[in-house]
C-alpha cells in the first residue's frame, strides 16, 4: 500500500473558527461496506494480528480536541481519512 503525502489545509467557514484539515490516502483494497460502520468501534479488526484499537483512539483524540474525522473508500481502489481540528 502506498500512502499519499499528507495534505494540510487551513480552512475557515462563516460562524466556524479556523481549522486545520488533514487527509491521508492510500491505494489499498478499500474498506468493505460491511466493515465501514464498524471501523471506529474499539477492538474491531480485520487483521489476524491487530488489536483494533487504533482508529477508535484516533477518533477519540480528535473529538477530545473539538474536531471530527471522516473517511471515503472504494473497494479495490483505496481509502482516504480526513480530520479537522480547530486552531484555537
Amino acid at each position: 500500500k502506498i500512502l499519499s503525502l499528507i495534505k494540510i489545509n487551513e480552512i475557515s467557514h462563516k460562524k466556524v473558527k479556523k481549522q486545520v484539515a488533514v487527509t491521508v490516502s492510500d491505494n489499498g483494497s478499500g474498506i468493505s461496506k460491511a466493515d465501514q460502520e464498524k471501523i471506529f468501534i474499539p477492538h474491531f479488526t480485520t487483521k489476524s494480528k491487530g488489536s483494533g484499537i487504533g482508529l477508535s483512539l484516533v477518533k477519540q483524540i480528535i473529538e477530545n480536541h473539538g474536531g471530527e474525522i471522516w473517511f471515503s473508500t472504494e473497494e479495490g481502489k483505496g481509502s482516504s481519512f480526513s480530520f479537522a481540528i480547530p486552531l484555537n
